[in-house]
């Protein structure tokens, strides 16, 4: 994994926050946290896969980026 556990709240925060406004389709997600969290491209596409595999509305963020620690 090129991301930490802090890295990974940091993009799960923003992209919960980038969900709700609807400026991009999350599949685009990538390019936001490229350029808005300065994250390398590979670092990017890896935060926002983990975060599409673990979203759940329900859930703290703390939570899943726990599950998506698990996981990766």
């Amino acid at each position: 994994m090129n991301v930490d556990k802090d890295q990974l709240t940091e993009a799960f925060e923003y992209l919960d926050e980038l969900r709700e406004s609807g400026i991009t389709n999350m599949f685009g997600a990538s390019t936001y946290v490229e350029r808005d969290l300065a994250y390398g491209r590979k670092e990017a596409r890896e935060c926002v896969t983990l975060w599409m595999s673990t979203y759940d509305g329900d859930l703290e963020v703390s939570d899943r980026v726990e599950k998506a620690l698990a996981i990766a």
